[in-house]
């Protein structure tokens, strides 16, 4: 893909409410337009969030693998998809 996709629905929920627990976060992304293998996204989150040292990517439907890189609080994620293109307007 050589633009930004419109998202059409993103959300993110958390496993724990708790201030100070751990948690895993679960994101949900629609776009408008077809996601190519090798498509990345950013995720960037607010300074007062604490990473553990090793991260983990799990239940991705549609999606056979994911890379991501951490900069300070941003994660730059490759996606490589099971079928590529990625249908428009599919939930990953």
């Amino acid at each position: 893909m050589t633009d930004n996709p419109d998202i059409t629905s993103f959300s993110v929920t958390s496993s724990s409410s708790i201030n100070g627990a751990k948690s895993d976060y679960t994101f949900f992304v629609k776009t408008k337009v077809q996601m190519e293998s090798g498509d990345k996204i950013l995720f960037t989150f607010p300074p007062q969030i604490t990473f553990a040292s090793t991260l983990t990517y799990s239940g991705i439907v549609g999606v056979s693998a994911i890379s991501c890189t951490k900069d300070s609080y941003t994660f730059k994620c490759t996606l490589t998809f099971s079928s590529s293109p990625y249908s428009s307007d599919t939930e990953f």
